[in-house]
């Protein structure tokens, strides 16, 4: 029977939709996940349900009683029109293919439709099933997108192979990315990660470069612009209208869209791969991956270049090290004894031993004429080929020859797996100790003698069994017989044993103590005082202390009636004394850090190169740091001065002449620096000062606001004010920095201090600027 369905219901009252279809046929619509519409032969809409949301844009009421040309663009409405006559005139099923649909609200659709005849009440009509397809759609372009992907990085890539320098690796490079995506114009950075800035070193389009050059190269701050964003985020930017992002900054001519994409190896920030295009949204994800791809071949490819003249030059540095030293031999055998390398030394010592002219890959046992000597250098050799490490003194020479004694150390040569492939020897002549060997033992017996004679006490403790050597005048001096001392405690022989625990844990963390003054206990409970020097050594895995010990009483208390009048210069002298040891101790860390790191690069240059730059950055870093404690001691030394050059000077032009000489800083163009008289702008700032001295005051508390800038903020500042009165003049220096937690405040001005885990420097900073003040007869307020 005929049945009349119905659309939305609140308009069901205005419509009859008399369709020749029975309730079974409806309930099977309605349970398939599609679009059901049904059109009459005048191709208007009379029913429609959306079971995919494809309708969620548009109502039941904006297509019922049109047509396609009312709801579609035109040339879609015409697609689907011949679709339905298609289907009314040959009155069979039609499939239409896959079609993109955009609705008013810009999204996307992908529509795949079935249209059948149908027989309604008064006439013909088009029963339609509309099926979502997006998933299929996306399937095909993501193939789609990866065929194009892996043909445009196989083309450049193809591209970059053979070349050596990184000039033509950038043109090549630069070109063919161009050309293969369409762009408008492409530029790569290089990072410096220290300075946190970006410098562009190649470029492609809108006349930036020549071919083969960058025009006119700027370098941009990790906080400007999209690409200094990308740096700092460590994100890729796709930028889909750059007048809608506030960070967006004009390089040559101002475009609409910007994809700037951050390259990393091994975690390490190595540049950013930016582009911009004058049209909207116009780079997409895969812009992106093939940028992220391109960005990581560049660089892999720059790093092998450069690793590869590195190799070069640690060859010729390795040659030259193993050729300096004049005494110095040095060989390498495979596991046949056969010679892999050999420096001009080892040669000359085989033709002045042997007569042989040694070479490349000939079995070094064959020059060995003697019988004896060969056994012994083959037994050797084959303790380093089983990968024993020694060293032993050893004596050869041929009968014409007087034979020598050399020092030799053999160590064995792995691979990667731990396999042994090989030996090295390092020999050095050692005849000449050899002669003195016995000079040496004639020495020692006068050294045992005149210890016994010396006046003063010598003695030797070990740090855990106590005393193991007094000689006489050591007994003497505090009433302990040899015996005696075997069995005492070494606190026992100080008045406070709390001062000797104190003594005994500062040594064995310098090593070395000299002319300390102490009061020392007499086996009767007398008391004296001494002067001891000491110093500490290892043996045979003990920690040994010697020590001499001199009788001072007498000149003591003469010194105690100096020690008034002397009073500031020795605090000055221990303030001095202090430095000195914690100077050279923080000069000799990097020192020894710069010198292991050379080495390391130096053995495994060839194997792991990548890890090259990374070391250089930190040896750069570590001379920074030495150059900061030498000028800091120099502050130092200048502050300690007692006398004082007072002059005319003006305070404004003093205060500029210190910002200016801070410019090298870190952050320094981020950084907004403001000097303001508090007098007024027209007043007269000439003061009677020490210049240099108040220069070293400023310089200090600036490059302090510098140092501890807070970073997380957009916006850093300085604000230096001063104000001049008839008997003193004032200074602020007020910053937006860090600032100093409440408990570290009281301790800012002490040697060494560092109050902050973003401290980097000596901790001498404060404590000079307080120095300079208070000879200025000045005082410092700290508020933070």
């Amino acid at each position: 029977m005929p049945l009349s369905l119905k659309g939305n219901p609140e308009i069901e009252k205005n419509i009859e939709l008399p369709l020749m279809i029975d309730i079974n046929a409806l309930t099977i619509l309605d349970n398939i996940p599609a679009l059901v519409f049904v059109k009459n032969e005048r191709f208007e809409y009379v029913y429609i349900r959306d079971g995919i949301g494809a309708n969620r844009a548009l109502k039941s009421t904006d297509y019922l009683g049109h047509t396609d040309f009312d709801i579609f663009p035109e040339e879609m409405a015409k697609q689907h029109n011949e679709l339905d006559k298609r289907v009314l005139e040959t009155n069979q099923l039609v499939e239409q293919p896959m079609f993109e649909y955009r609705n008013d609200a810009g999204e996307k659709f992908y529509f795949k439709t079935v249209k059948k005849p149908i027989q309604l009440e008064n006439g013909k009509g088009i029963l339609g099933l509309v099926f979502d397809v997006k998933n299929e759609w996306e399937i095909t372009q993501q193939k789609l997108e990866a065929e194009k992907f892996e043909v445009i990085i196989s083309r450049i890539t193809s591209k970059l192979v053979g070349l050596e320098s990184e000039d033509s690796l950038y043109s090549v490079f630069m070109a063919n990315a161009f050309d293969e995506l369409n762009l408008e114009d492409c530029v790569l950075y290089k990072a410096d990660i220290e300075k946190e800035e970006l410098y562009q070193v190649a470029a492609y389009g809108s006349g930036k470069s020549d071919g083969k050059r960058i025009i006119a190269p700027k370098r941009y701050s990790f906080s400007k612009g999209v690409v200094g964003r990308a740096a700092r985020t460590g994100l890729p930017q796709l930028v889909y209208n750059t007048s809608h992002d506030d960070e967006y900054v004009v390089d040559d001519h101002s475009r609409l869209s910007e994809l700037a994409v951050p390259i990393f190896i091994n975690g390490q920030l190595m540049g950013i791969l930016d582009s911009e295009h004058s049209q909207v949204g116009f780079y997409t994800p895969f812009h992106q991956l093939v940028f992220e791809t391109c960005g990581n071949i560049l660089f892999t490819k720059l790093n092998q270049i450069q690793a590869f003249k590195k190799v070069k030059t640690t060859e010729h540095y390795l040659n030259e090290i193993l050729e300096s030293p004049k005494d110095l031999v040095v060989f390498s055998l495979d596991t046949q004894y056969q010679y892999k390398a050999f420096n001009q030394n080892h040669k000359n010592i085989m033709a002045a031993i042997w007569n042989k002219q040694i070479e490349i890959g000939q079995n070094m046992l064959a020059y060995i004429t003697n019988e004896k000597d060969r056994e012994k250098a083959k037994e050797n050799f084959d303790r380093a080929l089983a990968g024993e490490e020694f060293t032993l003194v050893e004596e050869y020479g041929d009968k014409k020859l007087q034979r020598n004694f050399y020092k030799d150390f053999y160590s064995p040569q792995r691979n990667e797996d731990g396999e042994v492939i090989g030996l090295t020897v390092f020999v050095r002549d050692v005849s000449v100790e050899m002669l003195y060997k016995e000079k040496l033992e004639e020495n020692r017996q006068f050294l045992a003698s005149l210890t016994e004679n010396v006046k003063g006490g010598i003695c030797r403790k070990d740090i855990q069994k106590g005393f193991v050597f007094v000689n006489s005048g050591m007994s003497q001096m505090l009433g302990y017989s040899k015996e005696e001392f075997k069995k005492l405690p070494i606190p026992n022989i100080f008045k406070s044993q709390d001062l000797a625990n104190e003594i005994i844990s500062i040594l064995l963390k310098t090593k070395r103590i000299q002319d300390l003054e102490v009061e020392l206990l007499r086996k009767d409970r007398t008391t004296f005082w001494a002067l001891i020097n000491c110093s500490v050594i290892k043996q045979n895995g003990s920690t040994i202390i010697d020590s001499s010990i001199t009788d001072i009483t007498a000149q003591k208390q003469t010194q105690q009636n100096l020690e008034k009048n002397i009073a500031e210069l020795e605090k000055l002298n221990e303030e001095l004394d202090h430095l000195v040891y914690r100077s050279s101790h923080d000069l000799r860390s990097p020192i020894a850090s710069i010198k292991g790191l050379l080495g390391l690069i130096q053995i495994e240059a060839r194997d792991k190169p990548k890890e090259n730059d990374e070391r250089l950055v930190y040896i750069e870093r570590l001379l920074n740091r030495l150059d900061d404690i030498i000028h800091e001691i120099i502050d130092y030394r200048k502050m300690s001065k007692v006398d004082l050059n007072i002059s005319s000077c003006h305070l404004h032009r003093l205060i500029e002449e210190s910002v200016n000489s801070l410019v090298y800083m870190d952050d320094n163009e981020r950084m907004e620096v403001s000097v303001k008289n508090l007098n007024g702008d027209y007043l007269d700032d000439l003061i009677q000062t020490d210049s240099h001295k108040l220069e070293m005051i400023l310089g200090n508390a600036i490059s302090n606001s510098f140092k501890y800038a807070d970073i997380t903020k957009s916006h850093s500042y300085i604000n230096i004010s001063y104000k001049i009165e008839p008997n003193y003049y004032k200074i602020i220096v007020e910053d937006n920095g860090i600032g100093i937690p409440a408990d570290q405040q009281p301790h800012v001005f002490k040697m060494f201090h560092r109050s902050s885990n973003q401290s980097f420097g000596t901790g001498l900073g404060l404590y000079i600027l307080q120095g300079a003040i208070q000879k200025l007869k000045g005082q410092v307020v700290l508020e933070s």
